[in-house]
């Protein structure tokens, strides 16, 4: 009787391990196909995804591809950009497939070919982790996020390379969005964003030799919130849709924009949208702390003319708010983006340059 039922347990574990044995090659086979179909596909857009090889992993209850020297190519009106990497490693597992983690950690080669000028970077990261998560919400569809440590990024014709001690970016895809499609201000968000960067190692720059010294030459932090309020379709991506995103009053909230260096503390909350020329324009309210210091400092190191720093010591006692005593004045100052010109007031602080969407 003994031996029956050993038999029995032993021929009903080899048909679990074989279905599960079976069922995990079902889901490799799956994947690759799948990979492959959907890298072949982007062709269409003027996109080529290619790889040495492809490895899998994880028996039984994991699923662990491995991409070896994974490229990508972007051909866009006549310029060619890439980026390479050693390896990447996709899982997931056999109870929650649709939540993916992504692993890149080692080298990665960028090369951006701008219409004037070409830009190349090489990046070491001790680690780079992302995940995509679904979601059984109404509020939220899928979450993204990424983090990154020991990042070392060497632009190409600079002496030193930016070192970031941590990156992380985390990404909510809304569902929540205005029912009306042709609403003048879609109610809800459809993208946010949250962004933290930890040790920003700032390379030598002989205009700023002075206000390096004082502030340092690590950034603390930065971090902040943003909202993509509207709904804003990218795939694929064309001027007409930023149009339409426009005119059914879309706007980015901008939150908890926060800056940590040395004695400066920077602290931006606003709004942004497109303009009728498909620029950004908007408001913001900044608070500030050692900002009298910077204004010193960027003036000794010639950044600011005499005349502007000037103005700006002179509006500095109208935006002081609540000074205490030993501590460095809290500054609220208005700014405002308006055709390209960040301003302060009527002092302008930086022109950007015009952004060609096509």
């Amino acid at each position: 009787m003994r031996s029956k039922n050993f038999k029995i347990l032993i021929g009903f574990l080899f048909i679990i391990i074989t279905t599960l044995s079976a069922f995990w090659f079902f889901l490799t086979y799956q994947a690759q196909t799948r990979i492959t179909d959907w890298a072949a596909s982007q062709s269409n857009q003027n996109i080529q995804i290619s790889w040495q090889d492809i490895h899998f992993t994880g028996y039984p209850f994991k699923i662990r591809m491995l991409l070896e020297r994974p490229e990508i190519r972007l051909i866009r009106y006549n310029r060619k950009s890439y980026w390479k990497s050693s390896s990447v490693i996709i899982s997931s597992s056999l109870f929650s497939p649709k939540n993916v983690v992504v692993s890149a950690p080692g080298s990665h080669k960028i090369n951006i070919n701008l219409p004037k000028n070409t830009f190349h970077a090489a990046i070491e990261a001790e680690e780079v982790l992302a995940q995509s998560i679904n979601f059984p919400t109404k509020k939220i569809k899928r979450k993204y996020d990424s983090k990154m440590s020991n990042l070392i990024i060497s632009p190409n014709n600079w002496r030193d390379s930016i070192g970031i001690d941590n990156f992380m970016i985390e990404l909510s895809d809304h569902s929540v969005i205005s029912t009306n499609k042709k609403a003048i201000h879609p109610i809800g968000k459809s993208l946010s964003s949250k962004i933290e960067i930890k040790g920003i190692n700032i390379p030598s720059f002989p205009k700023l030799d002075k206000t390096l010294k004082k502030l340092g030459t690590k950034v603390e932090s930065v971090s902040g919130k943003f909202h993509l309020k509207g709904e804003l379709g990218l795939r694929p991506f064309s001027v007409d849709q930023l149009r339409s995103w426009r005119d059914k009053g879309g706007t980015i909230e901008l939150d908890q924009i926060k800056l940590v260096w040395g004695s400066l503390i920077a602290e931006t909350n606003g709004t942004l949208a497109l303009d009728k020329e498909l620029q950004f324009q908007g408001s913001f309210a900044t608070n500030i702390r050692g900002l009298d210091d910077v204004v010193n400092l960027l003036e000794k190191d010639q950044v600011l003319n005499r005349t502007k720093a000037s103005f700006i010591k002179l509006a500095l006692p109208i935006f002081i708010q609540n000074p205490e005593k030993g501590a460095q004045s809290l500054i609220r100052v208005p700014m405002t983006l308006q055709n390209r010109h960040l301003k302060v007031g009527p002092v302008t602080l930086a022109k950007f340059p015009k952004i060609k969407w096509n």
